[in-house]
């Protein structure tokens, strides 16, 4: 996957804020994201992000059961936003049944999903001692460098 030297360090932006539960710099972070170029880009590394951390931590697609529980596990996480662990749940399952998202959730619900799950992700399945973002730095390698 090339990663897109323009959205990258928005999405960086974007996953912080997301980390640090600051509703208004996450805000900001979206509205830059906003370029169709750069908003298409964004929303496909942060998702990438989001299916890489879980692909090394269930070493491969996580069970029917597995999903609801991450989805739930985020959702009362990141109770700040008004993502639902049902919104959360038709993602992952959409994702992994083939399908595009937005032939089941509007996009913008989408986006929002992946930048909140990935980031979560990121945060709760990091290696002991080792920050979330060089954890990020890792995926991103993975994802650049994967055939």
């Amino acid at each position: 996957m090339h990663i897109d030297s323009k959205a990258e360090p928005l999405v960086r932006e974007a996953l912080d804020a997301v980390v640090k539960r600051d509703v208004a710099r996450f805000a900001d972070a979206l509205v830059a994201l906003s370029g169709p170029e750069v908003a298409t880009a964004g929303y496909r590394l942060a998702a990438s992000v989001v299916f890489a951390v879980l692909q090394e931590q269930y070493r491969g697609q996580p069970p029917a059961e597995e999903i609801r529980a991450v989805a739930e596990e985020v959702a009362d996480a990141e109770n700040w936003t008004d993502l639902t662990a049902d919104e959360i749940e038709t993602f992952l399952a959409t994702y992994y049944a083939g399908a595009t998202v937005d032939t089941v959730m509007p996009i913008e619900r989408a986006v929002l999903v992946a930048y909140v799950l990935a980031a979560n992700l990121l945060a709760s399945y990091h290696n002991d001692g080792e920050w979330w973002f060089n954890y990020l730095d890792r995926v991103e390698l993975a994802l650049e460098t994967a055939p």
